[in-house]
């Protein structure tokens, strides 16, 4: 298997501030990987000291959006799933 090391980041994860900004210089088959302060996987944001700072500020600026799909359907009325889908994806 081969590894795409433009694809990978590195990031140290502590508890202390001073430790979190260590600069890394890890390698793979010689290759430097990029430092990354705030790397995404799977739709979450982490940080370095796990205080998840960045996600949370995210997931405010989405909520007017959420709250305006969440008035939108109803258990007996609203729109249909493919509707609401629509606006989501929009």
């Amino acid at each position: 298997m081969t590894i795409n090391v433009d694809k990978c980041k590195a990031i140290n994860f502590t508890m202390w501030s001073v430790e979190a900004n260590w600069s890394l210089n890890l390698t793979i088959n010689g290759q430097p990987l990029k430092y990354c302060k705030s790397p995404t996987s799977l739709g979450l944001t982490f940080d370095r000291q796990f205080t998840f700072k960045q996600q949370v500020a995210r997931i405010k600026k989405i909520e007017p959006r959420l709250n305006t799909l969440r008035s939108l359907k109803g258990k007996s009325w609203g729109c249909a799933k493919e509707d609401l889908r629509l606006f989501y994806i929009t």
